[in-house]
């Protein structure tokens, strides 16, 4: 019954599958035309497609990843935020802070769709866009945004100041943040240091979205809220998403499930 597996011997198979690992294989011609030169066999794309299956291949999406991030700074990073979770006092949070530019359009996606077929989706013809600069609670799945024309250091005072507002029973507030450049703005300095006292600023390593969790509300907002429901103008779009923040709370359940409550380091590649 040998020929089940094929006209490829077993340490072929293996070199397929090594092969197959290594490279990024998007066409199974490429698996084809490597065992035409190696072995001097002849694959169809089927055959082929059959094989990698049999290896435990599947055709999925790729995961980018930043080009530039540092293994050691993120597991640094991981290390310390883990013990700071772990002995953090009770009159005392931390919330992960970001922006988005949420697009006035939908979102294309998978469906199931009859053979042969299509589902059209129309899109908005402009760009315009809702600027949101957060700050996300994992432990009570709470958000505090602010709506902003742009994105800077004023606007980011502003959000300080609601966060501020949001916590008035802690001692102190532990904000995770990336590198932006309006984050390390001069006035932006004094005005922590000044009027902002209560917030503790955690700088995530560069290129690290991994580790900061409201860059998963973030998707989710645009996969569930915006997804693939088309708003004819920009002020219903904005009422949709608005109101999804102001209902927060109704999304508890579904948030804590998408988000999740453990990090992920990356792997330079």
């Amino acid at each position: 019954m040998s020929w089940l597996r094929g006209r490829l011997t077993t340490e072929q198979e293996q070199a397929v599958d090594r092969y197959a690992t290594d490279e990024l294989i998007t066409d199974c011609k490429q698996i084809v035309t490597f065992i035409k030169e190696q072995y001097g066999i002849d694959y169809t794309i089927d055959g082929v497609t059959k094989l990698l299956h049999r290896l435990g291949f599947v055709y999925k999406q790729t995961t980018l990843v930043p080009g530039k991030l540092d293994e050691a700074a993120q597991a640094a990073w991981l290390k310390g935020y883990q013990k700071l979770v772990a002995k953090l006092p009770e009159n005392e949070v931390i919330l992960f802070g970001d922006s988005v530019h949420a697009e006035h359009n939908v979102h294309a996606t998978k469906a199931w769709i009859k053979k042969g077929e299509q589902k059209r989706i129309p899109t908005n013809t402009g760009r315009k866009r809702l600027n949101i600069n957060g700050a996300l609670e994992l432990e009570a799945m709470k958000a505090v945004v602010h709506y902003a024309k742009t994105l800077n250091a004023q606007t980011t005072m502003e959000l300080f100041d609601k966060i501020q507002e949001a916590y008035p029973d802690k001692k102190k507030i532990h904000l995770v943040i990336d590198n932006a450049r309006y984050y390390k703005n001069r006035e932006l300095q004094k005005y922590l240091r000044k009027r902002s006292y209560r917030i503790k600023i955690h700088w995530l390593p560069p290129y690290s979205p991994n580790l900061n969790f409201i860059e998963r509300l973030w998707h989710y907002l645009k996969k569930y809220i915006i997804g693939t429901k088309r708003r004819q103008t920009f002020k219903e779009f904005e009422a949709d998403v608005r109101a999804f923040f102001e209902h927060f709370g109704d999304y508890e359940a579904k948030l804590s499930q998408f988000i999740g409550t453990e990090l992920h380091l990356l792997k330079a590649e």
